[in-house]
């Protein structure tokens, strides 16, 4: 048996909105941002052994 697994922590950063009006039309949007401070993994394994019925 083997198993891994990788593991990135996600922070928060913000959320920002703007609307506007212009020569070319109009427009809005949303912006979302976060970050990852670094990736953590592991990995292990082991031997499965079975006696009797």
């Amino acid at each position: 048996m083997a198993r891994g697994r990788l593991m990135m922590p996600m922070y928060f950063g913000g959320v920002g909105g703007y609307c506007g009006i212009g020569t070319g039309g109009a427009g809005c949007g949303l912006s979302l941002n976060g970050y990852a401070s670094l990736f953590q993994g592991d990995f292990n394994g082991g031997l499965i052994i079975k006696f009797g019925n």
